[in-house]
């Protein structure tokens, strides 16, 4: 514990440091949400915007009360425990053991010859290797632009819990990439799940949890939107089977 606090209190601009910038991201992200709150149609589009600014701004408040706890620590904690400088402590004395007389050795240990015994060997049941079952395939949509493609979730692929989408979300005159999806041979509208910002080419654009959604069959498509308006999708679909 004391060591602790020197070290809060030798390295607390770096502590702060860190805070600051964790403050920053925090309030980048809210006010991302806040735009995409904002610029929202549909109901389900407006609560994960929400729900993404109130996680943002308790992040914020977070760095925020750290800070301040760090502050408290290093100014105030530790000054009125009186601790030594971590570089300036007094060294440990060090302690010489008091050597201790080797006992005289007794008489040896007789060594006793073990008795052969005949081994008796029994044959051993094989155990059957039970089959291993293939992983399945997953197979790609067969999307027209190189800039808007899926690799997960692929073709009919069974998904449940949390589901990493995979694949290229990287077009000319960029502005972000979405995810929607709904039910198979539904003429309903799609509904919208999550929105970035940063291009991807051949990587991770984010996770659906389909942990929520019953058992059936469903649509999912990756739309890649340019500055001007005009958008390339890139859709497939799978079952949800939990």
């Amino acid at each position: 514990m004391v060591v602790l606090l020197q070290l809060l209190r030798k390295y607390d601009l770096w502590f702060y440091g860190l805070c600051g910038l964790v403050f920053l991201f925090y309030v980048r992200r809210a006010w991302q949400a806040r735009k995409e709150r904002a610029a929202s149609f549909f109901g389900l589009e407006k609560e994960v915007a929400t729900s993404e600014l109130l996680r943002s701004l308790s992040g914020a408040l977070f760095c925020c009360l750290l800070a301040g706890s760090i502050y408290y620590v290093s100014n105030y904690l530790a000054s009125e425990l009186e601790l030594p400088e971590v570089l300036g402590a007094e060294p440990t004395p060090i302690l010489i053991p008091t050597p201790i007389p080797t006992p005289t050795p007794g008489p040896p240990t007789p060594v006793l010859t073990p008795t052969p015994r005949r081994l008796i060997v029994r044959p051993v049941q094989s155990t059957p290797t039970p089959p291993v079952t293939p992983t399945p395939q997953i197979v790609p949509p067969s999307c027209p632009d190189p800039g808007a493609q899926l690799t997960v979730p692929g073709v009919s692929q069974v998904l449940q819990g949390p589901v990493q989408v995979q694949g290229t979300a990287q077009i000319e005159n960029f502005d972000y990439y979405k995810f929607e999806f709904r039910a198979a041979g539904s003429e309903a509208e799609w509904a919208f799940l999550q929105r970035h910002d940063q291009p991807v080419v051949g990587g991770v654009l984010g996770t659906w949890d389909v942990s929520m959604l019953p058992n059936g069959e469903y649509e999912f498509r990756l739309v890649v939107v340019r500055r001007d308006g005009n958008y390339k999708i890139c859709a497939t679909r799978v079952i949800v089977q939990h």
